[in-house]
């Protein structure tokens, strides 16, 4: 009987210091799940990024690879000089495409494109713009 007394001793005290040491530590991180301390989520971008700087319509076609993980919900072209825009192809991260036929002239009175990307905040892969530049132009490719 008697040893039947000290095992149940025993057994309660050492769930009781478990208890306390359990209760004294800090939560460890969730990977996936939303925690108080732990939130991981994909970056956005809420001001305009360079995604593209001086670039120039060369046989009529610019071909621009985007390297960023960021998601964004519009594009803007901004020239300096004369451009005139006739196409812009956007090739997403799932390999989608969405085309515009924007036909603008670009130049000094109207210096900027600005296109919304379909389906809300997306991963671009790559954009491939057309249309002829005048001599000395060139145009950067912006993304909010």
């Amino acid at each position: 009987m008697l040893l039947k007394a000290l095992i149940a001793t025993l057994v309660v005290s050492s769930s009781a210091l478990a208890l306390t040491a359990t209760a004294n530590a800090a939560p460890a991180p969730v990977h996936g799940l939303l925690t108080a301390q732990h939130v991981e989520c994909a970056p956005t971008v809420s001001e305009w990024t360079v995604l593209s700087a001086k670039d120039r319509l060369t046989n009529q076609r610019a071909d621009i690879r985007v390297g960023s993980w960021n998601r964004y919900n519009e594009l803007k072209l901004v020239t300096e000089g004369k451009n005139t825009i006739e196409r812009v192809v956007i090739t997403f991260a799932n390999g989608k495409q969405q085309r515009a036929y924007p036909y603008d002239k670009l130049d000094t009175r109207n210096p900027s494109l600005t296109i919304p990307l379909q389906g809300g905040e997306r991963q671009i892969k790559d954009i491939q713009v057309f249309g002829v530049g005048g001599q000395h132009s060139s145009f950067e490719i912006l993304a909010a």
